[in-house]
Order: C-alpha cells, then structure tokens, then sequence
C-alpha cells in the first residue's frame, strides 16, 4: 500500500552544520505517529522541510506516491499536506465560525468571488458546519476568538487546518502552551479525527505522546534514533538514556 506520505533521506545543513541527517520514514493512512527527542534535536525542522518551509539539502517528499519536493508549501497544502504551528495563527477580533468560514472560502476557490450564487453559498455553509460538528465548536460559533480561552483557541487552529480537508495533517506541539487543565480538549478533538487521516505530531508531553501515538519515531541530533509503537520505545534502552534520562514514562 502506498504511504499517505514518505521521506527517502532527507537532509538539511546549514553550512557546515548538520540538521536533518538522511531521514527515511514511512507514514501510513491512518497514521498516528508521534515525533519526539530531545531539544534540538531538529523536529520542527524536519516538518519544515517536509511541508515546503525550508528547501532540503538532499532528499525526497512524497505525498500519496507522488513527488512532491519542488513544491512551495502553499501548492503541498492544496495537495492535502496541511500543518498547525506551536503559535496560534488566528484573527482573534472575529469569530470563531468566521475564522472557520475564511479557511473554507481558500479552499474552496471563492476568494476572489465579490457575491456568491446560491449553490456556493450553501456549499461554504455544509463545509462551516461540518467542520465545527467534528471540533465540537459549534456552541462557541458565535463567540469572538479572543474571548476564548487558550486551550479552545488552539482548537480553532486545528479546525482551521481541517476545514483545508488534508490527507496528512502535522501539527506542531498542538498542546503548546495550554494549561494542563485544558490540554484534554486539544487530544480529545485529535482522538476523534476520520480515521483515514494521517496525523503526525510533535509533542513534549510524554503523557500526551503516550496515550495518544500508535508509533512514535525518536529523532536524536537530526537523524532517526528509532521508531516502534509506544512499548517498544518505552523499553528501548538507549531512548531512555537520551530521551528519559530524568523521567521514563
């Protein structure tokens, strides 16, 4: 089965300085993979590279079989590779169904449109809807972004990255600076995600990576240390040196 998306040894430096070192990974459809490592240890520049942020040194990207590594990350997001960042990106002044509604406006091609027939008119209001049925923010709908709170606007975010329909979704410490308390709403939503889309994520969280992974890829100074299911690195010796060296899970 051809993988929802694929690096082939892929590599970034900076000079003389190694970053990304010939990372091979597969991720599946349905994909539940957790990115994780020590600081520094180049997580988010791998996502930057595989979605178009930061051009490689070497390597490829596909995405559902096809190359995709010459793309800018804007042409990767139409393709379905669609990311969130460990900041919210939000119009905080409008309201949570208008922030949702200017995401399914870019995806659906009306930008440009100054009035809208009736047939697109009720196509941009299915894709709202449906988009804040499977966040659970439908109450909120109304509610300005900024009068939220934190944890509920990292949930806008992700809904934002939803309403784009992606095929692989990698999201950037979703969990990010959410108060313990309402961490649960970020991972809940992801819990219920279609199950035909592949999710990869960077997380801090042990609890978190945990309980939510089914696999879980250990980047150590920019190159694969490991990767297995969550027992599996939770036994692997050299994880717990390097990664677990003050708290196992």
């Amino acid at each position: 089965m051809t993988a929802a998306l694929q690096t082939i040894g892929l590599a970034k430096n900076f000079g003389a300085l190694n970053v990304t070192r010939n990372v091979s990974l597969d991720f599946e459809r349905g994909a539940r993979t957790a990115l994780i490592g020590p600081n520094g240890a180049g997580k988010t520049t791998l996502v930057n590279l595989i979605t178009g942020a930061l051009d490689a040194s070497a390597g490829q990207v596909f995405l559902d079989g096809h190359e995709i590594s010459g793309l800018s990350q804007a042409a990767r997001a139409r393709r379905g590779l669609v990311r969130t960042f460990q900041i919210s990106r939000l119009f905080r002044p409008l309201t949570v169904e208008d922030n949702i509604r200017l995401a399914c406006i870019q995806r659906l091609g009306l930008q440009s449109s100054i009035i809208l027939s009736g047939s697109e008119k009720a196509d941009l209001g299915d894709a709202v809807a449906s988009v804040m049925d499977l966040t659970g923010l439908s109450d909120s709908a109304r509610m300005t972004v900024s009068s939220l709170a934190y944890g509920e606007q990292r949930l806008v975010e992700l809904a934002l990255a939803l309403a784009l329909r992606p095929n692989v979704l990698l999201l950037d410490e979703p969990a990010a600076g959410v108060p313990q308390s309402e961490s649960h709403i970020i991972m809940d939503a992801i819990a219920s995600l279609p199950s035909e889309l592949a999710v990869v994520f960077i997380e801090h969280d042990m609890d978190l990576v945990f309980r939510f992974a089914k696999k879980i890829v250990v980047l150590v100074d920019g190159a694969v240390l490991v990767e297995g299911t969550p027992d599996a690195i939770a036994s692997h010796e050299e994880v717990k040196r390097i990664y677990f060296g003050e708290a196992r899970p």
